[in-house]
């Protein structure tokens, strides 16, 4: 089955209603829910909670982009080493069939 956009109209609708069915959830919690729920309801503002959630969001991005030179020191560092392994090996490999190279070429000669 494909994926189908749903339609901006359709969205905006569902939005408003979901929108709806929260405001009547907080406002029956404001009324009938525990009473730390009803004191914390009291001291809610949803713009301030906008604000704060977009301020832990760019502090998130911020501290994110200050650690981001670091991180590519490190993955340059992980290649590095990983490249030198690397090399480490095929020397390796390239001694040893130097080494059986000139076993046989002894070998023949005797």
């Amino acid at each position: 089955m494909a994926f189908e956009i749903t339609p901006r109209h359709e969205q905006e609708r569902l939005r408003a209603l979901y929108q709806k069915h929260v405001d009547q959830v907080m406002e029956h919690l404001a009324k009938n829910g525990p009473p730390q729920v009803r004191a914390a309801l009291e001291n809610w503002h949803p713009t301030a909670y906008a604000i704060e959630a977009e301020a832990r969001r760019l502090k998130a991005a911020r501290q994110e982009a200050e650690a981001l030179p670091g991180q590519c020191e490190a993955m340059a560092e992980k290649r590095a080493r990983e490249r030198e392994r690397l090399e480490r090996r095929a020397y390796a490999q390239r001694e040893r069939e130097r080494f059986t190279a000139e076993q046989d070429r002894r070998n023949r000669n005797v």
